[in-house]
């Protein structure tokens, strides 16, 4: 995955391994990019969704605000 921030410097560039998780900072205005998306999850609290897309897909541009996770966790339970 990567993260990037608002200017958009990547902040996160990573493997993840299955189970494995990324606990974003506070007030940070984040996007996401995989490479993924069948593997990746939002989770918030004991809330997880859907995975942000199919096996192998690539996704960018995911918001990572809180306002927008909220949303995709609703939409994608």
């Amino acid at each position: 995955i990567q993260i990037r921030d608002a200017s958009g410097n990547i902040i996160v560039r990573r493997l993840f391994q299955a189970g494995q998780s990324y606990t974003l900072p506070q007030g940070a205005h984040l996007s996401l990019r995989v490479g993924n998306a069948g593997g990746v999850r939002f989770v918030r609290a004991s809330h997880k969704s859907a995975p942000l897309g199919k096996k192998g897909e690539i996704v960018a541009n995911v918001s990572l605000d809180p306002a927008n996770i909220d949303s995709y966790l609703k939409a994608h339970e």
